[in-house]
């Protein structure tokens, strides 16, 4: 009974479309990779070389940082904290 369920659901994903908001790039983007949990989005362009980090959960653009050379490769880190207080 749960795989029918299962598969229902992800039948149901299938067909949903959601646009990311200024997922775009000036002449082209080259690479684009999710970190593990699927939170975040990181990709690069060129024309000017930039990195762009979307919030999939807010489908935004959280920050974006232009560099002074083309990104030939890049890496996602992910950061684990434990609060202290």
């Amino acid at each position: 009974m749960d795989e029918d369920i299962t598969d229902c659901f992800l039948a149901f994903c299938r067909r949903q479309v959601e646009l990311v908001q200024d997922l775009e790039f000036p002449a082209a983007c080259h690479r684009m990779k999710a970190t593990p949990d699927g939170q975040y989005l990181f990709a690069t362009g060129i024309h000017a070389p930039r990195l762009r980090v979307y919030e999939l959960s807010q489908l935004s653009m959280k920050f974006e940082r232009h560099f002074d050379a083309e990104i030939a490769d890049f890496q996602v880190l992910m950061f684990v904290t434990c609060s202290v207080y």
